[in-house]
C-alpha cells in the first residue's frame, strides 16, 4: 500500500462523508470523528508512518456498525478504507 493510495483513498472517503446526511446524533457524532481522524492523517507529511491509525481504524469499525443499514454506499467505502488498511498492516 503505497503513500499516493492511501491518501487518494482517505480523500475520497472525506468527501463522501461531507456529503452523508445521517439520521441520528450519534451518526453525526461519528461522521465528525471519521472527517476529524482522517484531516489528522492526512496532515501527516508521511501517513504511513502515523500512530493515528490506531482511532481511525476503531472508529470506521464503529461507522460500518452504525450505517450498515441506513447508509449501503458509505459501508462500501468504508469498508474498502478498512480493508486498504488491514492489508497493509495497519
Amino acid at each position: 500500500m503505497g503513500e499516493t493510495s492511501i491518501r487518494h483513498s482517505l480523500a475520497k472517503l472525506h468527501e463522501h462523508l461531507q456529503k452523508t446526511v445521517p439520521n441520528d446524533d450519534e451518526g453525526r457524532n461519528i461522521i465528525n470523528t471519521l472527517n476529524n481522524d482522517i484531516e489528522v492523517v492526512l496532515a501527516q507529511p508521511d501517513p504511513l508512518t502515523t500512530t493515528n491509525f490506531q482511532g481511525l481504524g476503531k472508529h470506521l469499525s464503529i461507522a460500518i456498525q452504525h450505517f450498515e443499514a441506513t447508509h449501503p454506499n458509505l459501508i462500501h467505502a468504508l469498508n474498502t478504507i478498512a480493508k486498504l488498511l488491514s492489508e497493509g498492516g495497519i
